[in-house]
C-alpha cells in the first residue's frame, strides 16, 4: 500500500513537472512571434498563463507544504481560483470564435473588449471561490463545508459533494457550453463558409479551439465519477489527467501550422541576421578621379 502511494505521488509530480515546463516553453515561444500577437493568440497566452499558475501552485504545495497546514489550505484556494480562471479563458476563446463567424464583419478588437475579457476571466471565478472559502473557514455546512479538505494529502479541492458543487460541476457545465458554441460555429462554416479575407487563419482558430474544448471537457468528464463515487482509483485518474492537462493543451496549440511557420520564420531571420554580422565587409572600390582640367 505504501509502495502504491509513493508510486502515485511520483507519477503526479512527473505530470506536474512536464506540464509546467511545457507551458513555460509555450509562453516563451509566443513572445517573438508577431503572428500570435493577434486576438486568438492573446487568449492562448493567458489560458496557458493561468494553467501555468495553477500547476506551479499544485507542484509547490505537493513538494514543499504539509497537508494539514494553513498555508496548504490557502494554496488550495489560490489553485481553485487559477483553475477556474483557465476555464474562463477557454470559454472566452470559444465565444470569440463563435462571434467571429456569426457576424458578417470581423469583431472589433478594442481595448475595452480586452478589458472585459480580463474582468470576466480573472473575477468570475470568485463567484465560486468566495462562497467556498466562507463555507470552509466557518463551522456551517457540515460535510458541505469541507471544500479544501486536506485528508487526501494534497493542497487541492476535496473530492466529494463540495468539490462537485464548487469545481467539477461548474467546470463540466462550462465545457458543455463551449462544445455548444463550437458546434454552432462548425454549422455556420458548413452553411455559409467564411466571409473574412483570411479564411485560413479563421479555420485554424476554430480547429484549435475545438480540440481544446474537447480536451478540457473530457478531463472534467473524468472528474464527475471521481467526485460522485469518491473512489481512490477514480480520484487518481482524474488528478493525473488534470495534472497533465497543461502539457496536452500545449501539444494541441503547437499542432497549429501557423505557429510552427511563425517560429521557423523567426529562427531563419535571426540566423540570416547573425550571418550578415559575421561576414566581413566588402572591400572598398577605388574611386576614379577625373583628369579634366
Amino acid at each position: 500500500m505504501e509502495v502504491d502511494r509513493r508510486w502515485r505521488e511520483h507519477v503526479l509530480t512527473t505530470c506536474l513537472l512536464v506540464s509546467v515546463v511545457s507551458l513555460a516553453v509555450r509562453l516563451v515561444l509566443q513572445l517573438p512571434v508577431s503572428l500570435w500577437r493577434c486576438c486568438f493568440g492573446w487568449l492562448h497566452f493567458f489560458l496557458c498563463g493561468s494553467l501555468l499558475l495553477a500547476r506551479l501552485l499544485l507542484l509547490g504545495a505537493h513538494l514543499l507544504l504539509r497537508p494539514d497546514s494553513l498555508l496548504c489550505q490557502l494554496t488550495a484556494v489560490a489553485t481553485h481560483w487559477a483553475t477556474l480562471s483557465a476555464l474562463a479563458w477557454l470559454h472566452t476563446g470559444a465565444v470569440h470564435v463563435w462571434k467571429s463567424f456569426r457576424s458578417k464583419t470581423s469583431p472589433l478588437r478594442t481595448q475595452s473588449l480586452h478589458c472585459g475579457w480580463h474582468l470576466y476571466a480573472w473575477l468570475s471565478p470568485l463567484l465560486l471561490v468566495v462562497p467556498a472559502v466562507a463555507l470552509d473557514f466557518s463551522a456551517l455546512g457540515g460535510e458541505w463545508a469541507a471544500v479544501y479538505d486536506q485528508g487526501q494529502g494534497r493542497c487541492w479541492v476535496s473530492i466529494g459533494q463540495a468539490g462537485l458543487i464548487f469545481l467539477v460541476g461548474p467546470a463540466f457545465l462550462v465545457s458543455l457550453i463551449n462544445v455548444a458554441f463550437i458546434a454552432h460555429t462548425h454549422h455556420i462554416m458548413s452553411t455559409q463558409r467564411t466571409l473574412f479575407e483570411d479564411a485560413q487563419t479563421m479555420f485554424l482558430e476554430v480547429k484549435t479551439c475545438t480540440m481544446l474544448v474537447v480536451l478540457v471537457g473530457v478531463t472534467w468528464l473524468l472528474g464527475l465519477p471521481a467526485t460522485v463515487n469518491a473512489e481512490p482509483i477514480l480520484d487518481d485518474i482524474f488528478t493525473l489527467a488534470h495534472a497533465s492537462l497543461g502539457f496536452l493543451v500545449v501539444v494541441v496549440i503547437v499542432m497549429n501550422s501557423q505557429l510552427r511557420k511563425g517560429v521557423t520564420k523567426q529562427a531563419r531571420g535571426r540566423k540570416t541576421r547573425a550571418s550578415h554580422h559575421k561576414s566581413p565587409p566588402p572591400p572598398n572600390t577605388p574611386t576614379t578621379t577625373s583628369d579634366d582640367p
